[in-house]
C-alpha cells in the first residue's frame, strides 16, 4: 500500500482546494416517520362488513339495516384523517334491537385485525368507544375493528351462534 508523506498530502489537499473541488458529501437520509401515511382505506377482503367514515361528518349506522351483525362478524370502520384536520372524532358502538353482548373494539392501522401487535387502542364492554384526535393521526388511515367477543368467555364469542347481535354505531365530533 502506498502512503503519502505528510508534505505530499498537504500539496494534494492544497491543489484540490485551489481548483474548488471538494469531496462529495454522503447523502443524508431523511428522518423516518414512525407513523408513515397509509393509503385511503379500501374495503378489506374477508368476512368483514366495511363502513367508510369521513372526518367531521357525524352519522349513525345500524347493523340491522345493513345485513345484521352475527356472533362471528367483524365490523370495520375505516377513517382517513386529513392533514390539517383539527379536533377529535369518536365512534361508539352499542346494542340495538337485541340484548347487550360483550364487544371488543380496537383502533388499528390494519383492517379487521385484533392482533395486539397492531392495536393502537382498545375498548372492551357492552358499549365500546374510541376517540381519534387529529393531532395524533393527521395524514394517516386508521380502522375501528369491532367484534362480539370477550376474553372472559370460553371461546371468546359473546353472543350465541345463529343469533342476531345487532348494534348501532354513532360517529361524531367531540
Amino acid at each position: 500500500m502506498n502512503y503519502l508523506r505528510i508534505s505530499q498530502l498537504h500539496q494534494a489537499l492544497a491543489a484540490e482546494f485551489a481548483t474548488g473541488a471538494t469531496d462529495p458529501q454522503p447523502p443524508i437520509d431523511p428522518p423516518i416517520d414512525p407513523h408513515p401515511p397509509i393509503d385511503p382505506p379500501e374495503p378489506p377482503t374477508g368476512p368483514y362488513k366495511f363502513v367508510q367514515l369521513t372526518w367531521d361528518n357525524s352519522f349513525s349506522w345500524k347493523s340491522q339495516d345493513n345485513g345484521g351483525f352475527s356472533c362471528t362478524d367483524v365490523l370495520v370502520f375505516g377513517l382517513s384523517v386529513p392533514v390539517g384536520a383539527t379536533g377529535s372524532q369518536k365512534l361508539a358502538v352499542s346494542e340495538y334491537g337485541n340484548p347487550p353482548y360483550a364487544r371488543q373494539m380496537v383502533l388499528s392501522r390494519v383492517p379487521g385485525t385484533f392482533d395486539p401487535a397492531d392495536t393502537l387502542e382498545q375498548s372492551p364492554g357492552t358499549t365500546v368507544s374510541i376517540t381519534v384526535p387529529a393531532s395524533t393521526y393527521a395524514g394517516h388511515t386508521v380502522y375501528f375493528n369491532v367484534r362480539n367477543w370477550s376474553r372472559d368467555i370460553a371461546g371468546g364469542l359473546s353472543c350465541t351462534p345463529g343469533s342476531s347481535c345487532n348494534v348501532i354505531a354513532n360517529y361524531l365530533g367531540v
